[in-house]
């Protein structure tokens, strides 16, 4: 329940992260699926198989394997990325409870760009 008020009550910032993380997940899938086809590529072209007589159904089937060892991968990437925004909005939530001059844990860096991401909406 603490996590979905979270995200109701800064839209903009998990928007912002949900964003970033789908980027860089979506990033991890294509270079890793494409370099398993590239390696496996290599692998059947100077190495080819006796009786081979197209490349395509192989590969193909690299593929596949790769995109799915690259979701395995890039997963937890995702959910790290909001557990990590989750345990800062606590921290923002029990810095406030303290007193407005408590110091902050998070990062002075990762503290603005939230500061100016938190208040503004993504569309």
């Amino acid at each position: 329940q603490k996590s979905l008020a979270m995200t109701v009550m800064r839209p903009a910032l998990f928007a912002l992260v949900g964003r970033v993380a789908m980027g860089v997940h979506l990033l991890g899938l294509a270079a890793i699926g494409s370099g398993t086809v590239y390696a496996f590529s290599l692998i059947l072209v100077y190495f080819p198989p006796a009786g081979l007589t197209s490349l395509v159904a192989p590969l193909v089937a690299a593929g596949i394997a790769g995109l799915v060892v690259a979701e395995v991968m890039m997963h937890p990437y995702s959910t790290a990325a909001r557990a990590a925004l989750h345990c800062y909005c606590i921290d923002e939530d029990h810095v406030r409870e303290l007193s407005p001059s408590a110091p902050r844990r998070a990062p002075v860096a990762l503290a603005r760009l939230a500061d100016t991401h938190a208040a503004t909406d993504p569309d």
